[in-house]
């Protein structure tokens, strides 16, 4: 139930670092349940999505207009700012530092307090690993979930492009998510076949290093989560350290976690929800600096923050077409331009359930970056 959530939120993640005031709120019901409920709910809307901490419950009966009435008490605290420095592995970082530029405008969101139970049980986060809390986009805790808030809130096309499947795709791989101090790494992760629910299932854990947390800004942290969450499926292979940089992929068509990563920059750079030229411009250099130096063979792809973009799917350099408001379309991409436009249409089918009127296919003539083939499938809605 709602208020459960509430409560088991707040339990986990006190908000001792900045100063909360209390407020109060009445409510009736049939039943006492009803009343303490309907309380919470005018609490959490009296705290206009600030963390609510110490909530107490009372109740009494009476005769109109319902048979009980019950108040509901607790601190809420404005966290608008973080604290003013942090320590982590025995080294201090303030709110000011150079990474720390876009954790302001996403603290406030990410720890609001139904999104912080789904995230925290989503990735399984280890409460006690990570110092601080959720609203405190200074320290560690509050580093953690403002990468994932971004993670689930940087599309905006509703299409099918990673920055729609990528917060659902990552999630589900991740089993345990922890802290380390660990300066040689961003994070780390594995993964064991262990016996669960009566068959053998992959069990992951993730950890985020220090430098994780506090050398990369909160785009490049959630990309580290894209990034560690491929390698459930694909490690690195033989490449080991045989490119420039570390971590190293054989090519890009491995489909391995530094192509991953580099797509989500990518397409972050040029089409994120509600992202600042200076967000996308973060992007973009984080994801060439992994194209240039995260794979044996590089690919020859240059991300482009204002590359134009087609039916808001993909950081392509395609124009995107202007379509009619009475029209509905679905989008594929791929290597081969048959398979991309018989991809196309099959989904059109399978989402609206008829054929499309018309399939147009564009080819990337100026290799800006993959896919080299998109196809549209356009209909009446």
């Amino acid at each position: 139930m709602k208020h459960t959530l509430l409560v088991a939120a707040i339990t986990v993640a006190p908000f001792a670092a900045n100063a909360a005031k209390t407020i109060s709120s009445g409510s009736y019901g049939h039943t006492q349940e009803q009343g303490k409920i309907a309380a919470i709910s005018a609490l959490e809307r009296q705290a206009n999505g600030n963390p609510l901490s110490n909530v107490r419950t009372s109740c009494r009966s009476t005769n109109y207009p319902l048979p009980w009435y019950c108040t509901a008490t607790a601190q809420v605290a404005t966290l608008s700012f973080g604290s003013d420095s942090y320590e982590m592995c025995g080294r201090s970082h303030s709110k000011s530092d150079t990474n720390a530029r876009f954790e302001a405008a996403i603290g406030r969101k990410s720890c609001d307090s139904n999104k912080y139970s789904t995230y925290r049980s989503n990735f399984a986060v280890n409460e006690s690993s990570f110092a601080g809390n959720a609203c405190d986009y200074t320290s560690p805790k509050g580093r953690l979930f403002n990468s994932i808030w971004l993670l689930d809130n940087a599309d905006k096309s509703g299409d099918n492009s990673i920055l729609g499947w990528a917060y659902h795709e990552t999630q589900k791989d991740v089993h345990n998510t922890h802290s380390i101090c660990d300066e040689g790494v961003f994070a780390r992760f594995k993964w064991e076949k262990k016996f669960y629910s009566w068959e053998w299932v992959k069990r992951s854990e993730m950890s985020f290093s220090r430098a994780g947390l506090y050398d990369q800004d909160v785009i490049g942290r959630a990309a580290t989560l894209v990034h560690e969450a491929r390698h459930m499926d694909k490690s690195h292979g033989n490449a080991g350290g045989a490119c420039s940089g570390s971590s190293c992929d054989a090519n890009w068509s491995y489909n391995g976690s530094n192509t991953y990563e580099a797509l989500w920059l990518w397409w972050f750079a040029v089409n994120a929800n509600d992202a600042t030229p200076a967000m996308r411009a973060s992007a973009e250099q984080h994801a060439n600096y992994t194209i240039n130096r995260r794979f044996v063979t590089p690919p020859p792809y240059h991300a482009d923050k204002d590359a134009e973009i087609i039916n808001k799917s993909t950081a392509s350099g395609l124009s995107r077409p202007i379509e009619p408001s009475n029209t509905v379309t679905f989008t594929a991409a791929g290597g081969v331009e048959s398979t991309v436009r018989s991809q196309a249409t099959s989904g059109f089918v399978n989402k609206y359930g008829k054929q499309p009127t018309k399939v147009e296919c564009r080819h990337n003539p100026h290799n800006m970056g993959p896919p080299p083939w998109i196809c549209v499938a356009t209909g009446p809605k």
